[in-house]
């Protein structure tokens, strides 16, 4: 994904401007990479699988946190990887007046495609973090004695 050149240079430009980069399948054999970052109510988001392969888009709000969902868009570019990232960078923020993307449209079909695998990732991150503080209560499923609801099932009518 990466060599001497121009291309580079964006992707130093990407990490000083705060975006996170994650790989697919792995960082030592990766066929894709995605840069994120997180402005105010958004998610700028742009994945790269080769030179001529990448999308970009801006989320509001994402569903339940992962910005790699199928979701609308206040803005995506898809094209060259150069070009691509070099959008994103130039992109305003959220909050910086008149000239920020503000109307919702579908994210493009090839970015959902592109997006998949790390909407995978986010979610078994999330997945792995604990949701609930302190020891789990099992319900209570023992049936009460006079209370035929509870009942179970014979299977007969």
């Amino acid at each position: 994904m990466r060599g001497a050149g121009p291309f580079d240079v964006l992707v130093e430009e990407a990490v000083a401007a705060g975006f996170a980069s994650a790989f697919w399948p792995s960082r030592a054999a990766p066929r894709s990479v995605a840069y994120l970052r997180r402005r105010d109510q958004a998610y700028d988001v742009a994945v790269i699988r080769d030179p001529v392969t990448a999308i970009a888009y801006r989320a509001v709000a994402p569903p339940m946190g992962n910005p790699f969902a199928a979701q609308p868009v206040t803005w995506s570019a898809v094209g060259p990887a150069a070009d691509v990232l070099r959008a994103v960078l130039r992109l305003p923020g959220p909050q910086d007046g008149p000239t920020t993307p503000d109307a919702v449209a579908d994210m493009p079909a090839q970015a959902v495609v592109l997006a998949l695998p790390y909407y995978a990732l986010w979610a078994a991150r999330d997945a792995e973090k604990p949701t609930l503080e302190g020891a789990l209560t099992p319900p209570d499923v023992t049936r009460k004695r006079n209370d035929p609801s509870t009942a179970p099932s014979t299977g007969k009518v």
